[in-house]
């Protein structure tokens, strides 16, 4: 159970000022150790107004999906740069400081759970030179996602990517 309290708020009435009578919360909050994978929490909130009853949000359903700490691998003394991240439609990922010629190498991605999302995220890449451009048309696609930069079996470059 999460607590807030707001004393002294002073929120227009909605019938005096529709825009200023609304009030936001954001907040994160971690799991418990013991957490499983998988676990599904309810979610709902009781506002109070004064000394009113609590008028209830929509109940929501969330899926507590723990994905395992997944560091940047780099070849050599490759540096990886993904920007914007996270990102909707296109990022960019620029190498630096790579050493060889990986004009054969891929872009692929992966979920968190390994399976391969190349084909489903449709990752428009020009050329693989020193910066690459990664184009979602899939706009439905979202969430965390490993990107792995490999020449056959060398992995150059890894990382971690959200997609909203």
């Amino acid at each position: 159970m999460l607590t807030f309290t707001f004393d002294n708020i002073l929120l227009a009435d909605s019938t005096t000022n529709e825009l200023l009578s609304h009030g936001f919360i954001k907040y994160t909050i971690s799991p418990l150790s013991n957490a499983v994978n998988g676990l599904q929490i309810k979610n709902v909130a009781g506002i109070y107004f004064d000394y009113n009853l609590a008028v209830e949000t929509n109940t929501t359903l969330n899926t507590l999906s723990l994905a395992a700490a997944i560091p940047s691998v780099n070849y050599e003394r490759t540096k990886v740069e993904v920007y914007p991240n996270p990102f909707s439609i296109q990022t960019t990922i620029k190498l630096s400081g790579t050493k060889g010629n990986f004009k054969s190498a891929q872009l692929k991605s992966y979920d968190v759970a390994g399976r391969d999302f190349s084909a489903k995220c449709n990752i428009t890449v020009a050329t693989l030179t020193d910066e690459m451009l990664w184009t979602i048309e899939n706009n439905g696609l979202k969430g965390l996602f490993i990107y792995k930069i490999a020449d056959e079996n060398l992995t150059i470059a890894s990382g971690k990517i959200l997609i909203q």
